[in-house]
């Protein structure tokens, strides 16, 4: 893996490329950047579960994905309501033709006398912050720079209260 899965432009690794980007410089083309999770799991055989479980197929996948396509994004590994998971929510993994992630079964908060029992979550064991952790240690041996998805607070008070 490492560094042979970005794909070689014209000009510019995709490193490059995106450096170049945010540093308000010239790039050679377009950057390509998919926001398609389902896609990759769809494209290299895996189910979506395992997608949102297993950090190591969720990385393979995309890596492929990235190399078919010229993707210049780098691997992202989580889903936008993984914090209900994280509180102590119940969530239901994809299963049907339509599903394309998670879906909230329960929400931590469902009640006003539920507020005072929220905790925060143990990030050894707490739903998805775990499998993070250890897609971020896969993506460092494979020479990617490590990302974390994290929310804004709206974002996580939209995750906690149905």
């Amino acid at each position: 893996m490492g560094e042979n899965w970005i794909f070689k432009g014209d000009k510019m690794t995709s490193r490059e490329r995106v450096d170049s980007l945010l540093a308000g410089k010239t790039v050679d083309h377009v950057g390509l950047f998919l926001f398609a999770r389902g896609f990759c799991a769809k494209s290299t055989g895996i189910s979506l579960e395992d997608f949102y479980t297993d950090p190591e197929k969720s990385l393979e996948s995309q890596i492929w994905v990235a190399q078919m396509y010229g993707q210049d994004e780098n691997p992202k590994f989580g889903f936008a309501s993984s914090a209900v998971w994280d509180f102590g929510g119940e969530i239901r993994m994809p299963s049907g033709d339509f599903d394309q992630t998670p879906i909230v079964v329960r929400y931590p908060v469902e009640s006003e006398e539920d507020i005072s029992k929220l905790e925060m979550p143990d990030f050894k064991t707490a739903g998805m912050i775990p499998l993070n952790m250890e897609f971020c240690r896969l993506q460092e041996k494979a020479g990617l720079v490590r990302t974390m998805s994290l929310g804004a607070p709206f974002m996580y008070a939209s995750c906690v209260w149905s």
